[in-house]
């Protein structure tokens, strides 16, 4: 019997496993506010899926550019999600900061892409929270990566830099979640906060250790 149980809870943890892997915030619509110089290429090539390639210049066809501080672009989702990754493509030489918000009004910081991050890389440039080298990075700029947290947007700013700003895309994996109702009309979003979820590979592992422990007692019978 205790067999069987453990059997099961294991499967069940790699269900879960399975059932929580990230996926593509939607975004439904893209907004720039700031300074009057007008954004190259328009702000919602940001979200478009397409990346400009590595070293291209900041003002090429698949990114938006811009001149001067004072100018962000903001994302809207279509729902409140839990926030896991992020895929940013940007200017090598320019420091940007990225932000979140559950109501569009209150924000606060989830990256700081620091000047100089890119060392001698010039054009655009290409950080990718899901890959291995990304908290190498985040250890050799002094940046933290990001617990998952809840938002509905998400901005980007440029920060420092040579006043030539360009975004070639910003991107989001995560896992949807319902808004929480209030007395209100209709419902409202959550406040953004961070949110312990076991990882997926971290259910896996679970997993892998009841299914040992269950196949240990099978030959112990």
């Amino acid at each position: 019997m205790k067999k069987n149980t453990l059997v099961v809870l294991a499967l069940g943890l790699l269900g879960s496993a399975a059932v929580a892997a990230p996926v593509p915030v939607q975004v439904t619509d893209v907004a720039a506010i700031g300074n009057d110089n007008p954004i190259g290429n328009g702000s919602t090539l940001i979200a478009d899926g397409l990346y400009p390639v590595e070293g291209s210049p900041w003002n090429g066809q698949e990114s938006a550019y811009w001149k001067g501080n004072g100018k962000s672009i903001t994302l809207s989702f279509d729902q409140v999600y839990e926030l896991h990754d992020l895929v940013l493509s940007v200017d090598g030489n320019d420091s940007y900061l990225v932000e979140i918000s559950s109501d569009s009004i209150s924000w606060s910081q989830l990256l700081l892409v620091p000047l100089g991050w890119a060392g001698d890389a010039r054009g655009m440039q290409t950080l990718d929270s899901r890959a291995d080298t990304f908290d190498g990075w985040l250890s050799s700029v002094g940046a933290t990566d990001f617990a998952p947290v809840l938002a509905r947007h998400a901005r980007i700013s440029a920060v420092g830099g040579d006043n030539r700003y360009a975004v070639g895309e910003l991107a989001f994996f995560g896992m949807p979640r319902p808004t929480a109702p209030t007395g209100g009309n209709g419902p409202a979003e959550q406040e953004a906060e961070v949110i312990p979820v076991p990882e997926p590979g971290i259910l896996t592992l679970l997993a892998a250790g009841l299914l040992s422990a269950a196949f240990g007692l099978r030959r112990r019978a």
